[in-house]
């Protein structure tokens, strides 16, 4: 006869084990099988073994009885057909034979004592599929029993990996001694109790497909990681360490669909990107939370009811097929990371708090010019997106630091460059279709403007750190260089290079021996002359590389002016 269990039977299965002495091990162990809605049998089994029995145990019969039964953690196990005319005694599953089975689960020199009903009224094929997830429980736990055979256990964490290979180290006693093992990327938590002493615990790319129902973290977990594996759900039974305050890379690269459940109070940090989300509606986040990474999820659209943390100041929500800009983030927030997305526009709306904005490798076109109404606005990534033009009249909030717009389609900067002077720091325009930079402008400490078409440089004053890379520049005409400047240029041949006589020593500085610049121009002597004579300069040469330049009489560009603090951003 062969009874096939996956159609008519589930089992809920929950055990726990506790350490009684050096080598041996409590099991309680507690098996429920159903048909639907009436609970078969129900058994709880005591066993005391030791660990060498545990082990040869999960080596003879474990990994053969999971093979064979297809044991999955969860409410619902799936398992195979068993055939009770064949004794399965070879691959560890007690025999079919009614007496062989009591004998297995009495009397085995391997197996359990002290059982708590008698086994004589249990179905034989039931009681065969007890006895080998019992023993497949065991073999679980033998393969964690080595790992936790140490004294005062204060970390559990797998290390960085190199192909399939899997490293796991221990970390014990009040010396934080080391001890690392070789694993299989195939651990569960099925049986685990983690010792009290454990402070930090990390289990990535192990394949972990599920937290048990009864898994229970020490109180005394002040990190976790979990990420890089296949979690679909975190049971609701299954709280968090009540002192947790960061769960920041704990969950993410998983498969998860929907949020964590009993998420600690005291929570500050959560990162739950690279997931399955749809939907965040129903998630109850705690009123701690500071920091939430929501990246990677195929979120699409937010309700308009959606509800956030009050204290919420950081909020990452790249590469989530968003198509514009919520207008239900808090007021708190003041970073806000939405690139990788599908937006075409600027939003209207921003937290009244935000000085930070992310919104590169959208599909944005144009830029509203009142950007100073952001008043709390001091930096703007707008990279890969498909702007064209920037407005005339555009304005940026006082305090402005930072403006990325590279690998736009800008072909012209607007003529009036106030709002260049508004940058304090950093300006960002590699990439774009440039053919020149606006006269009398003041760019900021640090501009990059490489991979462009930039032919002409002048009456402008250059910042002392400039990337001119990717350009096909020819002329450079009365164009003012700041002393200690750090420039990066290519290989090119100027046809006329006019400065006055400041930035001449300037340049000289650049090109000496002990220049950090990566100043590669190189200049055509005859052609530089000419157009020095007709700007009634004087030719001089400069630097290794016999640079001819042209030296002409004091521009009126205008200087800039930078902050002091050298260690600034």
């Amino acid at each position: 006869m062969r009874v096939d269990f996956a159609k008519h039977f589930s089992v809920d299965r929950t055990w726990r084990w506790d350490r009684v002495k050096a080598q041996a091990t409590l099991c309680h162990v507690t098996l429920a099988v159903t048909n639907g809605e009436n609970i078969l049998v129900k058994r709880v089994f005591e066993a005391c073994m030791r660990m060498d029995d545990l082990a040869q145990r999960g080596a003879a019969g474990g990994q053969s009885i999971k093979r064979f039964l297809d044991v999955k953690p969860g409410p619902s196990v799936g398992f195979g057909a068993i055939d009770p005319s064949q004794s399965q005694r070879g691959n560890g599953i007690a025999s079919t034979n009614q007496m062989d089975v009591e004998s297995e689960l009495e009397t085995s020199r391997n197996s359990f004592v002290g059982h708590s009903q008698s086994c004589s009224m249990l179905p034989t094929s039931i009681l065969t599929f007890l006895f080998a997830t019992t023993t497949a429980v065991a073999a679980d736990y033998s393969r964690w029993g080595q790992y936790l055979d140490f004294p005062n256990i204060t970390s559990i964490e797998t290390t960085l990996t190199t192909g399939s290979e899997r490293y796991l180290e221990i970390r014990y006693g009040p010396d934080s001694k080391l001890q690392s093992f070789t694993i299989t990327p195939d651990l569960t938590l099925d049986g685990l109790q983690l010792p009290d002493s454990l402070q930090s615990f990390k289990l990535n790319r192990v394949q972990l497909k599920a937290i048990p129902s009864n898994f229970r973290w020490p109180a005394s977990l002040q990190a976790i990681d979990l990420s890089s594996n296949n979690l679909t759900d975190i049971p609701k039974d299954v709280p968090w360490p009540t002192k947790l305050t960061s769960l920041y890379e704990v969950l993410s690269d998983n498969q998860l669909q929907a949020c964590s459940p009993n998420m600690p109070s005291t929570l500050k940090d959560l990162d739950l990107g690279s997931n399955k989300l749809t939907s965040i509606r129903a998630c109850n986040w705690p009123a701690s939370l500071e920091k939430l990474s929501l990246s990677s999820n195929p979120l699409k659209v937010l309700s308009k009811s959606q509800k956030w943390p009050k204290q919420l100041k950081q909020l990452e929500m790249s590469n989530t097929q968003l198509q514009h800009v919520p207008s239900t983030f808090p007021d708190s927030v003041e970073q806000l990371t939405l690139n990788y997305n599908q937006i075409a526009y600027f939003p209207k709306k921003l937290p009244a708090s935000l000085f930070t904005l992310g919104l590169s490798h959208n599909t944005i076109t144009v830029l509203p010019s009142a950007l100073d109404k952001f008043s709390a606005l001091t930096a703007i990534e707008l990279n890969n997106n498909k702007i064209a033009a920037l407005p005339e009249g555009l304005k940026l909030a006082k305090g402005f630091r930072m403006l990325y717009l590279s690998n736009n389609k800008l072909a012209a900067l607007p003529t009036n460059t106030d709002w260049i002077k508004q940058i304090s720091y950093t300006l960002q325009l590699d990439g774009n279709l440039l053919t020149s930079l606006p006269p009398n402008a003041v760019f900021p400490d640090e501009t990059n403007v490489a991979h462009n078409q930039i032919k002409v440089l002048k009456d402008i004053s250059l910042p002392k750190k400039i990337n001119l890379s990717e350009n096909p520049i020819e002329t450079v005409s009365r164009v003012t260089i700041l002393p200690g400047s750090l420039w990066q240029t290519d290989d090119v041949t100027l046809k006329s290079f006019s400065i006055d006589q400041a930035s001449l020593e300037a340049l000289q500085g650049m090109t000496g021996g002990y220049s950090f610049s990566s100043f590669r121009w190189k200049t055509d002597a005859s052609s530089v002359k000419t157009a020095c004579d007709a700007d009634h300069g004087t030719v001089q040469t400069v630097g290794d590389n016999n640079l001819s330049v042209c030296v002409v009489p004091s521009s009126q560009s205008p200087q800039p002016t930078y902050p002091n603090d050298d260690n600034s951003y």
